[in-house]
């Protein structure tokens, strides 16, 4: 017997009502529950004017009571965790083929412009990830001249593990001279110490000119030219630490240093998923990283990303249908990653 484990996305309607979709490609039962984690938008929620403040010098680790409402996190399954059963039929080969008809019709139909070049849509069986569609369609391609220019990987830690992951790989050896990475939470991070937790350097509110400027001294080097590449995300110490609105600032101004300061190839990669939250990860100084703001802050910046023309490396997906979750709370098993690495590998390669 196979194990499959789905976590399908859901919507709700704004009237008591929640709708999820998921695609069973396998035959056999399956066993559904369901849990509500937020209700009244308190998922979506910005955190109070003062917070970055009461944090570290990246607006984290806040003392444990600095929040009042201390229940907006419910995680209560329904009908005291009870099990809804269905069974789905074995299908045909012609259910396959007309699968990926409709996926390519709708591609037609659904052509927002947006240079995206992997989406990550499928389902998991034995820690083998596998895409809904079968068909062969044409991703897009850099013209990156093989063996020149350099390759920096931007961002938070789980670019940090993206790079550490793509050393194995001829992205770092063959199609780029080398790889370079920038370590940042929301600030450039040197090296993970206590002076970096410590909330006694703390006490100001976030500087939006400092991220983007040091964005731009590292896209302003002479490695970086234009036969170079920029793989960039920022996402989790953003949407844990400030509002919204300041990381609208953050992307708009991301994209105007890019499009002034760098003729390199730059590459969008989204926040994954935070998978099923627990409460001890869910405490005070983590309480707005929450799957509903990451969901809003990945669709704003790829929306910002496509309209500026620059490509998206879309690896939320997958990691919401990962059946295991996250090994932290935050980061998953390299090997998650694998296609998404594969996907950019092709991107530059071809």
């Amino acid at each position: 017997m196979v194990k499959r484990i789905l976590r399908p996305p859901y919507t709700t309607w704004k009237n008591g009502t929640y709708q999820a979709v998921f695609l069973p490609m396998e035959p056999g039962t399956y066993s559904l529950q369901i849990v509500l984690d937020y209700t009244l938008c308190h998922g979506l929620k910005n955190p109070p004017p003062d917070w970055f403040k009461r944090g570290c010098r990246h607006g984290s680790f806040q003392n444990p009571g600095t929040l009042t409402a201390s229940d907006d996190y419910i995680n209560r399954p329904l009908y005291y965790g009870a099990y809804f059963t269905i069974q789905v039929q074995p299908t045909v080969p012609q259910d396959a083929q007309y699968l990926d008809s409709l996926f390519n019709t709708s591609t037609q139909w659904c052509n927002t412009g947006c240079n995206l070049l992997w989406d990550g849509f499928g389902r998991w069986i034995n820690n083998n990830w596998l895409p809904y569609t079968t068909g062969d369609y044409s991703s897009p391609r850099s013209g990156h001249r093989q063996g020149s220019g350099v390759l920096w990987i931007y961002g938070d830690s789980h670019n940090r593990r993206f790079f550490e992951s793509l050393q194995r790989r001829q992205l770092c050896s063959g199609v780029f001279r080398a790889c370079y990475h920038t370590n940042v939470w929301v600030y450039w991070l040197g090296s993970v110490n206590s002076n970096e937790m410590d909330l006694s350097y703390g006490g100001q509110d976030i500087n939006v000119t400092r991220v983007l400027e040091e964005l731009q001294r590292v896209v302003t080097q002479p490695l970086m030219d234009q036969e170079s590449a920029l793989v960039l995300n920022a996402g989790v110490h953003l949407l844990k630490s400030t509002s919204f609105r300041n990381y609208q600032k953050i992307i708009k101004g991301f994209i105007r240093i890019l499009r002034d300061n760098y003729r390199g190839k730059v590459v969008w990669k989204t926040t994954p998923s935070l998978g099923k939250q627990t409460e001890l990860y869910n405490g005070c100084s983590r309480r707005f990283h929450t799957e509903q703001r990451i969901k809003l802050f990945n669709a704003y910046a790829m929306k910002k990303m496509c309209e500026a023309g620059i490509p998206v490396l879309d690896v939320y997906q997958i990691s919401a249908s990962y059946p295991h979750g996250t090994i932290d709370g935050i980061h998953y098993p390299h090997f998650v990653f694998y296609p998404a690495e594969d996907a950019l590998e092709r991107y530059f390669v071809t």
